[in-house]
């Protein structure tokens, strides 16, 4: 990475809140899943398509998780009982509110309902509807992180641990684990072959 990306990554880390490895989870998910959608989202305006984002605020049961990848999917599909990650606790106006967005996109290609307009994305507004405690349209969401981030594309971060750095403690132990065991390996081979 140039000098100008490297301060660009470490930059966004100052920015988060929490501990390390929540921030270093906050990196990966604008790096590999959030930043790169809406690049897609901004190709498929420019080219004149119909886009709609939206950013998932909404948690599931365990309220320390927050709301994660996926966690979306029993509101939308309407099986929130079936759904272990969802709990007791959820709001049934905004779960039918969804499943009414998600149907109207289905029916007529815009997913705004009686209550809520969802305004199209574009490259110049990059309009996002976000769903969470209070449903609601916001300009460019989190555009100081998309600032950050953006830049950083060229590099084709996808979260594979081949890219990450071997310089911690997980790789240590790995090796350690490895190294201890090929000695171990060894030392049977040795005393059969004494036996023998």
């Amino acid at each position: 990475m140039s000098l100008e990306d490297k301060q660009n990554a470490y930059d966004f880390k100052k920015i988060q809140s929490g501990e390390k490895l929540w921030k270093i989870a906050e990196f990966y998910n604008e790096a590999v899943f959030r930043i790169p959608m809406n690049k897609q989202a901004e190709y498929h305006s420019d080219a004149g398509g119909n886009t709609y984002v939206y950013y998932w605020n909404y948690p599931g049961k365990n309220k320390e998780m927050g709301a994660y990848h996926g966690i979306e999917i029993p509101f939308v599909l309407n099986n929130l009982k079936e759904s272990p990650d969802i709990g007791d606790e959820v709001n049934i106006d905004f779960a039918n509110e969804v499943q009414d967005m998600w149907v109207n996109f289905a029916r007529t290609g815009n997913p705004s309902t009686t209550k809520n307009a969802w305004e199209k994305y574009n490259s110049d507004t990059r309009k996002t509807m976000i769903l969470g405690e209070e449903i609601k349209m916001e300009e460019d969401y989190k555009s100081e992180q998309r600032e950050l981030i953006e830049p950083l594309l060229k590099y084709y971060i996808n979260g594979n641990f081949l890219q990450m750095s071997y310089d911690v403690f997980q790789v240590y132990k790995i090796s350690a684990v490895a190294i201890s065991s090929l000695v171990i390996i060894g030392l049977i081979l040795r005393k059969i072959k004494k036996i023998i």
